[in-house]
């Protein structure tokens, strides 16, 4: 993977990355808002798919500063 610009990949308004790294050329990015204390975790390239909660088995995990 090199460098090069990509015009499509973007956070959401208010976040923050925070973290990135790459496997298996794919780019995972961790991103924070200050504004709604909330993260998110991402990747690029990313299959365009919808995962329900029936497939995660209603897994609600909940992070914290002391799990990093």
């Amino acid at each position: 993977m090199g460098n090069g610009r990509v015009e499509t990949a973007r956070l959401p308004e208010g976040y923050i990355p925070v973290g990135t790294c790459e496997f298996g050329d794919i780019i995972y990015i961790v991103s924070y808002n200050p504004l709604t204390n909330k993260s998110q975790i991402g990747c690029f390239p990313s299959p365009e798919r919808n995962i329900s909660s029936e497939e995660t088995g209603g897994a609600n995990q909940i992070l914290s500063a002391s799990d990093f």
